[in-house]
């Protein structure tokens, strides 16, 4: 034992090479204690993201030089310990939040213990951790910082969300709501109830109604998929605004985007207090919820990470952690969580 009462190691999820998803292996770590300006969270469940899965298999080297390396960017958990400075933060509090790209850390949230800096982290107005939860806060601070902040989405806003069925286009839809907007979902043909359920206003499932059939036109619209952009443009009013957060669809709209009106933005994404403190009022609110569509151990990581790359999910993939069991004989469970 050691001054903070706790053995001199805990465990992550880490890969030592770049690869398929049977590269990454539980281990055992050193403990990591929180800085001054820090806190430590005991970790009880990680989403599961593209972005995991573009770090690990190597197609996007940011995630620092060298190994092992983690896996996960979202979190929820309970606070174990509060660095010198931290001060409005108490051990025991629920938190989420999103380490987002640390290439100096190599460090992932698939692990016993993560410490984040304030930036990072929000405090949940909950009584009671939810797992599904750790499914919320990249997906939110995606749908917000695009919704608001960059498309400018207000009052009465008829607003096109294309993949609305993912794990943002679910956030997007009901941060559409809260802005006072009106969410026109297009998804797959499995995902129709689940997008009327969170309250879009219309739905249109893409295998049977082209964009050209949609009828109406939009003050702004979100591309989640990159596939078809172009054939929604003509949809968009006049100063309509239109966003996609497809990197390696750029190049593909690039000529397009560059000739015509309305532009075609793209946005990249990482932590803030401010948005996470704003999705944590939302789910206080019980305005906002987070959808799961899958759960799996921390012994299932390869399978999430497996699953995890057919994009056909409603929600997302969740690994909860159990920490009264070094392994966890359940591997995963299909579900479909909405917080209440």
């Amino acid at each position: 034992m050691n001054a903070h009462g706790m053995t001199a190691s805990s465990w992550a999820v880490q890969y030592h090479r770049y690869g398929t998803p049977d590269v990454l292996v539980r281990e055992s770590v050193p403990v990591e204690h929180a800085r001054a300006n820090e806190i430590r969270v005991r970790v009880a469940a990680v989403g599961i993201h593209r972005l995991d899965l573009v770090y690990r298999a190597g197609t996007v080297r940011l995630h620092g030089f060298g190994f092992p390396k983690g896996t996960g960017v979202d979190f929820v958990g309970t606070v174990d310990e509060v660095g010198a400075v931290v001060t409005d933060t108490e051990i025991g509090a629920v938190v989420f939040g999103c380490i987002g790209v640390e290439p100096s850390r190599r460090r992932g949230t698939v692990a016993e213990f993560v410490t984040v800096s304030r930036e990072k982290y929000a405090v949940l107005p909950i009584p009671v951790l939810e797992p599904a939860l750790g499914a919320l806060p990249l997906s939110g601070l995606t749908a917000l910082a695009c919704l608001r902040d960059s498309l400018h989405v207000s009052v009465g806003d008829r607003v096109l969300i294309v993949g609305a069925g993912g794990g943002v286009g679910i956030a997007a839809i009901q941060i559409a709501r809260i802005l006072g907007a009106v969410p026109v979902a297009v998804c797959g043909p499995s995902n129709v109830s689940l997008c009327r359920d969170l309250g879009a206003q219309e739905i249109y499932d893409y295998s049977v109604t082209k964009p050209a059939d949609i009828p109406g036109r939009f003050a702004a619209m979100l591309d989640l998929v990159g596939t078809d952009t172009l054939a929604y443009r003509p949809l968009i009013a006049s100063g309509g605004r239109i966003l996609c957060t497809v990197g390696d669809a750029w190049l593909r709209m690039l000529p397009g985007a560059i000739l015509k009106s309305p532009r075609i933005g793209i946005i990249s994404v990482g932590p803030s207090r401010r948005n996470l403190e704003w999705l944590a009022t939302e789910v206080g609110s019980g305005r906002l919820r987070p959808v799961v569509d899958r759960v799996y151990s921390v012994d299932a990581i390869a399978q999430a990470h497996s699953d995890a790359a057919h994009p056909h999910a409603s929600g997302r993939r969740l690994v909860v952690v159990d920490h009264h069991e070094e392994t966890t004989a359940d591997h995963s469970t299909t579900v479909s969580t909405m917080l209440n």
